[in-house]
């Protein structure tokens, strides 16, 4: 065998070794794609779910401190409003005011900077309030609610509380 067949061969073995490593490359490639388009949504359905779950320990938190305070006074406190604008896309909720922060902290409870909700105390009637976490998980959706409606008992001193209701879930 003379020296430029041998060198052909090597040449050739190399372009098809080159030619299988970038059809392997192209098969990965798509193989990633494929698997991001899948995973992505996901991804984000699991992160919604979470933050949501954060807004139901916050109200249960809030509507513990408020049984607390009513037992306590055997009145509900002034209803307190939303601390602004309702968060959507990624974005936090906006900071309360500090009037608002400070009717929270009465209550003994702590809003910080990095809520994804707004909270609110709403009077319904002189026995019914209602606590209230939102959310717009989709810009200019349906935006996420979740309540839990408080009925004091002025006889007894006592609050009985609903289950977590929410509405427009993930929406």
């Amino acid at each position: 065998m003379s020296g430029d067949q041998t060198t052909k061969k090597k040449s050739s073995l190399l372009v098809r070794i080159l030619i299988v490593l970038f059809g392997l490359g192209v098969v990965g490639v798509l193989v990633l794609v494929g698997a991001a388009i899948v995973m992505i949504p996901a991804m984000t359905r699991m992160k919604n779910k979470s933050i949501a779950t954060e807004a139901r320990l916050t109200l249960m938190q809030m509507e513990s401190a408020i049984t607390v305070n009513y037992i306590s006074n055997c009145a509900f406190p002034a209803p307190i409003p939303e601390q602004g604008a309702v968060p959507s896309g990624d974005a936090k909720a906006p900071l309360a005011t500090p009037e608002v922060e400070q009717r929270w902290r009465d209550l003994n409870i702590s809003l910080n900077n990095s809520q994804r909700f707004v909270y609110s105390l709403n009077k319904k009637d002189d026995r019914t309030y209602i606590l209230r976490a939102r959310r717009d998980f989709e810009e200019g959706g349906p935006v996420h609610t979740a309540e839990i409606t408080l009925n004091g008992d002025p006889d007894g001193c006592d609050v009985d509380a609903s289950e977590v209701v929410v509405t427009n879930e993930l929406q």
